[in-house]
């Protein structure tokens, strides 16, 4: 069962899983957003929000529907005219997205505020629209003391502003184009080399299950292996030499069998896992400021000691 939701979870958001990953949906359905007046800027944004599937919201507003929301708003409808815009919006926004939870408070911000001063302690991110500016620096100061992410959004037609106010924000969550694994096939450590000479020393002696079920990475640092006893010693550097690298590889094969795609992996993989692990070069760069930090360190302790020595007071 857990795993059929997993599946179906994947198939409704497959684009945006590409984007950001399962930790980044994760935190975005954990979310708990406050959206104050449900007004046609407003809705355009929650929408925008609850179809990639936000966690929950909640919209403030105290505005009845309106002749000109019926005009500009796709998010009301005629049958709600005169009645809480909140409850329209609300209502047709969770027809976009099922698995949204919806709330709404018909009152303005400033009459919930006045009756609930901690009304917005809940929420992980609040965004105001249309918001007069009396009301908007009452909201901002609580945002700023509860340290809640607040955006703001006015437009005046085709026109208007937006405001991202926040202490602060950091990402540390990189996304490379072309990540290449870290196999450590032409440095394996010892704990590698120990387990592949107790585990598949003679790829012979298995039997053809246990031959199916070897890791792709055994076939890379055996073949490796095979090419530098070959070669004096050295390591595969250019095309000729992954090239004679495939060549063992495919002299793995066992005849007759077909179930071999660990073997197809490691052919595969020639290209990206034939390289020595080396840190990326802004790591490098942080490495290298760290060392002469402590170099620099360890020069002001030498330089320091023999002041420290003469002032040490021995025990009594």
């Amino acid at each position: 069962m857990c795993n059929d939701a997993a599946t179906s979870k994947q198939r409704r958001y497959d684009r945006q899983l590409r984007l950001w990953g399962e930790h980044g949906q994760a935190a975005m359905e954990e979310c708990s957003v406050c959206l104050i007046n449900g007004s046609a800027t407003s809705t355009e944004t929650l929408k925008n929000l609850v179809l990639p599937g936000i966690g929950k919201f909640t919209i403030v507003d105290g505005a009845v529907v309106s002749e000109a929301d019926l005009g500009n708003n796709f998010f009301v409808d005629e049958s709600f005219l005169g009645s809480s815009r909140a409850a329209c919006v609300t209502q047709l926004l969770q027809e976009l997205n099922e698995h949204v939870q919806g709330a709404y408070v018909s009152e303005d911000i400033s009459q919930v505020l006045e009756s609930r001063p901690d009304f917005l302690n809940t929420f992980g991110i609040v965004i105001a629209t249309q918001l007069p500016a009396k009301e908007l620096q009452q909201v901002a100061a609580i945002c700023a003391n509860r340290l809640i992410p607040l955006i703001v959004v006015h437009s005046y037609g085709f026109m208007g502003y937006l405001r991202v106010v926040l202490n602060e924000h950091q990402v540390v969550e990189a996304h490379p184009a072309h990540e290449v694994p870290d196999l450590r096939v032409l440095a394996p450590p010892a704990e590698l080399r120990a387990f592949i000479a107790s585990r598949f020393g003679s790829f012979e002696a298995l039997t053809s299950a246990q031959f199916a079920h070897v890791p792709y990475v055994v076939f890379l640092v055996k073949a490796v292996e095979q090419w530098s006893r070959a070669n004096g010693g050295g390591r595969p550097k250019t095309y000729q030499h992954k090239k004679e690298i495939r060549v063992i590889l495919e002299g793995y094969r066992r005849a007759g069998m077909q179930a071999t795609q660990n073997i197809d992996e490691a052919i595969g993989a020639v290209n990206t896992a034939l390289t020595l692990p080396t840190p990326k070069a802004s790591l490098a760069a942080l490495f290298a400021k760290a060392r002469a930090r402590v170099s620099e360190l360890a020069a002001e302790a030498h330089a320091g000691s023999p002041t420290l020595h003469d002032s040490a007071v021995s025990p009594t």
